[in-house]
């Protein structure tokens, strides 16, 4: 068995499976950021403006709420993962000689 002895990157995922209420959370966010879509597409199709901003608002506003649930469940019922890094990043380190 080899041993990683290099980077690790430790972020906080969600559990899976995620429990049944968060589940049923998070998909009707995900519903309701289609639904926005839609509407938006539907505004942009017909030209109009003033529903494209109100649109583009409502769609992006949606997608706010799933990203804040998200983090709030990471806080809540969020587990530490810790993986091996892929690829050291060098662009904060200097390549002058």
């Amino acid at each position: 068995m080899q041993t990683h002895t290099g980077h690790e990157i430790t972020f906080i995922a969600l559990q899976h499976p995620l429990p049944d209420d968060a589940q049923k959370e998070l998909k009707a966010l995900a519903g309701e950021i289609a639904l926005a879509k839609r509407r938006l597409h539907e505004a942009t199709d017909a030209h109009n403006e003033q529903v494209v901003r109100i649109a583009t608002k409502a769609r992006n506003n949606a997608i706010t709420a799933l990203d804040m649930t998200v983090l709030a469940m990471r806080s809540k019922i969020g587990v530490e993962f810790t993986r091996p890094a892929f690829r050291r990043c060098n662009s904060f380190t200097s390549t002058e000689a």
